[in-house]
């Protein structure tokens, strides 16, 4: 029944809200798919959507999650979320790079700069980030190691992983790596991104 619904929501034209604030509210879905907040809750109980809780057991949808709801089950992804910028940390202590990642995004991103994944983790509470771009490469930046603790992390799991790296090691970077990406073609980091977040 709620996937007819979904479809029936879905062939509508909507203007959505103008300025959209992530994580989403259970209400902000409910709103943006123009249904009640009973049919957002019970498609959560169904499996359909996938947030996480706040201590208080408040539902929260991160942007990835929203983006693949969204297309999953035939909505149109909003105006409003195509147009805001994620957040990206850029984890990298090779400043050639650095500056190549930042060229590739800076436009269509809200970009971070950072030399160590540790920083990043530190300030995820307070300032969650959509993506983390890193190099697996560089040990001290200890950008595997948040990787590995993200993917288990129910609240940040949905944060995009990106290597970014001379030789990605696919069958290593698998289980952690959301997409991985060679030092030769930086542009690919848009790209990677834009389609992750529905703005392509």
């Amino acid at each position: 029944a709620w996937r007819a619904m979904v479809a029936r929501r879905s062939t509508a034209s909507r203007a959505g809200p103008k300025q959209l604030t992530f994580p989403l509210s259970a209400q902000d879905m409910a709103n943006l798919c123009h249904v009640d907040l009973k049919t957002v809750h019970n498609w959560v109980g169904q499996g359909a959507a996938k947030p996480w809780l706040t201590q208080g057991g408040h539902m929260r949808f991160d942007r990835f999650e929203s983006i693949r709801f969204f297309r999953a089950f035939g909505f149109a992804i909003p105006k409003a979320l195509k147009k805001s910028k994620p957040k990206v940390a850029i984890v990298l202590e090779n400043s050639v790079m650095r500056d190549l990642a930042k060229k590739a995004l800076a436009r269509t991103f809200e970009l971070s700069t950072y030399t160590s994944a540790l920083e990043v983790l530190l300030e995820l509470e307070n300032d969650p980030k959509d993506a983390i771009i890193g190099d697996e490469r560089e040990r001290s930046a200890c950008v595997m190691q948040v990787f590995r603790f993200l993917t288990s992390n129910d609240r940040h799991c949905g944060t995009r992983r990106i290597v970014f790296s001379a030789a990605p090691n696919l069958v290593q970077l698998r289980p952690y790596a959301t997409g991985l990406v060679a030092h030769a073609t930086p542009g690919l980091l848009r790209a990677v991104l834009e389609d992750d977040f529905g703005m392509a």
